[in-house]
């Protein structure tokens, strides 16, 4: 068993970028072929709103200001544009001067709309494919062993997760994408560029915006107190660098400063109100807000505070009752079965269930099996995902929000199954 893995960890050594290299073909592939069949099957509203938000920007549409990134950042819109811009050169029916009216329609239906999105996924799925490289380098980079990088590399590459967050046009991949090469970057210690990474993916999706500083932190009072206050110092330059574009658009749209989108009240009260009993955010169900979308447009900021003001005092009243609901939260988040009717009884449903189930027991057993040494990388995804965890406790909960917990779990659970594999073989 042991020259046999030998002669495996040569090879792998020896072909390490035509194995990358092809492993990004078969994921690139295997994504097409279920986008061509199943495509069509999923409607999520999200997806259409990041393609009109790009038809707003590349129609200069700055009269309906206030419906622009109302609840997301700019970063994946903008890659929208790109797949919107491919439809206006090839199609003879849009230009600059319509683009606005014939493509504006929130519709699924539209075939406009549709079109782009085909041209969407090509790209999307771009940075899809190159997550399990990513992992394959962070994996390898931590355990120092090619069979465990090469377990994580394929098990990212054929989670289902992965696979259908790439065939939806959602930020998911595309957020994962940039966060794992800051991590990777910010293990190999080079931290200043890990910084510009890690701020590019706020911009793309604000997960773990307090979170990153926290962890900077940590580590250097671990590991070099010496540089703690010139690398935070270091990340809050390059911070605020990066975001003042997007602040100089929240000023423009709101005439006031608003550092991601004035939305922390309308997760926080959609989450804590005296009709949420199930932890999640859906209106009329979770919570009912009378007149939303006119108070909303009236002032956004106020609207946003008076919110956040009923949901913690709604909080203070009832204690207890918050605790409890943040366990039906926190259950809600790690659930081993998909809340939707649509998808939940179907194959998909069933393949998802068992393979989570499967990586969640091996992440639960890593913790007796990885090395303490090895903690000292680990700790960086352990901030990670308890800070998220503890956000969407608080909060509302849905199961797409543990994503990049799942992620970090692959790389735990491959460790594991290493482990697992060797004592078999023996």
């Amino acid at each position: 068993m042991s020259s046999m893995m030998q002669k495996l960890d040569f090879f792998i050594n020896k072909n390490q970028i035509k194995i990358l290299f092809l492993i990004f073909v078969i994921a690139y592939t295997i994504r097409s072929l279920i986008y061509y069949f199943y495509a069509s099957y999923i409607y999520l509203p999200d997806s259409n709103n990041y393609i009109v938000e790009a038809i707003q920007l590349l129609a200069f549409d700055y009269k309906n200001k206030l419906n622009m990134f109302e609840i997301s950042m700019p970063g994946y819109s903008l890659l929208m544009c790109i797949p919107t811009l491919i439809e206006i050169f090839i199609s003879p029916l849009i230009n600059f001067n319509n683009l606005f009216s014939v493509l504006s329609i929130n519709d699924y239906n539209n075939e406009y709309i549709y079109s782009i999105k085909n041209k969407a996924f090509v790209i999307d799925n771009i940075f899809s494919s190159a997550i399990p490289i990513i992992i394959y380098l962070i994996s390898n980079e931590i355990f120092k062993d090619k069979i465990v990088a090469i377990i994580a590399l394929l098990a990212s590459c054929l989670y289902p997760v992965s696979i259908f967050y790439s065939i939806s046009i959602l930020t998911e991949n595309f957020f994962i994408f940039f966060l794992l090469i800051g991590i990777y970057l910010f293990i190999k210690k080079i931290y200043y560029f890990s910084y510009f990474i890690f701020v590019i993916s706020i911009l793309i999706r604000p997960t773990f915006e307090l979170a990153i500083p926290i962890v900077i932190l940590f580590h250097f009072i671990i590991f070099d107190r010496k540089k703690v206050f010139s690398n935070i110092f270091v990340y809050s330059l390059i911070y605020v660098t990066v975001m003042s574009p997007w602040w100089y658009f929240n000023y423009i749209k709101y005439d006031n400063f608003v550092r991601l989108h004035p939305t922390t009240g309308f997760m926080l009260y959609s989450g804590n109100n005296e009709m949420n009993k199930t932890g999640g955010g859906i209106i009329n169900t979770d919570f009912k807000i009378i007149n939303m979308e006119e108070r909303k447009s009236i002032n956004p900021i106020l609207f946003d505070n008076v919110l956040k003001k009923k949901a913690l005092d709604y909080i203070s009243n009832n204690k207890l009752l918050f605790v409890k609901n943040s366990f039906i939260k926190f259950k809600r988040l790690y659930s081993f079965k998909l809340f939707t009717d649509k998808f939940s009884d179907t194959l998909f449903g069933y393949i998802y269930m068992s393979s989570y189930t499967f990586l969640f027991i091996l992440f639960l057993m890593s913790f007796f099996y990885i090395p303490r040494q090895k903690y000292k990388y680990l700790i960086l995804f352990i901030i990670l995902g308890l800070f998220l965890t503890m956000v969407h406790s608080i909060t509302i909960s849905s199961i797409r929000y543990r994503y990049p917990n799942e992620i970090f779990m692959i790389i735990f659970a491959s460790y594991t199954f290493r482990i697992i594999l060797k004592k078999f073989f023996k």
